[in-house]
């Protein structure tokens, strides 16, 4: 096994937050990536609170996300995707990528959430993989 040096690369997730959502009411994020480095994604994976009546074992398809690069205008999808089609519930419902996705560094991604529910919602979307360094061999 050959190791990557910390120095080039590391593990790393970016979180974007909804902030509190009104019920069936809409928000916009967006994300800066960093400027010490690229990012490559693997897979992401998101989670709601809210004053909602949710059973602990039952996890709602309760909002959708539009995301879109800002700094080429280019959108990631035809229209809103359905929570349990891009973010599932850790371990039982996430699809590792077989390959990432390099953004470089300074990307901008704006995330516009729109909540399905009649209740407060608030979603915390993480977006995992690694920052890879400048010299990096990756």
């Amino acid at each position: 096994m050959n190791p990557i040096p910390l120095a080039n690369q590391q593990p790393f997730s970016y979180t974007v937050n909804s902030g509190v959502m009104t019920g069936f009411s809409n928000a916009s994020t967006l994300l800066i990536l960093g400027m010490d480095s690229d990012f490559d994604f693997y897979y992401m994976s998101a989670s709601t609170t809210g004053a909602t009546a949710e059973v602990a074992n039952v996890i709602t398809n309760n909002f959708t996300l539009l995301m879109r690069d800002v700094t080429s205008g280019r959108d990631y999808s035809t229209g809103p995707v359905n929570r349990f089609n891009l973010a599932g519930v850790i371990a039982s419902n996430v699809e590792v990528e077989a390959r990432c996705i390099r953004f470089p560094k300074k990307q901008q991604i704006q995330f516009q959430f729109q909540n399905l529910v009649a209740t407060d919602l608030s979603v915390q979307l993480v977006l995992h993989g690694y920052k890879v360094f400048q010299g990096s061999i990756v």
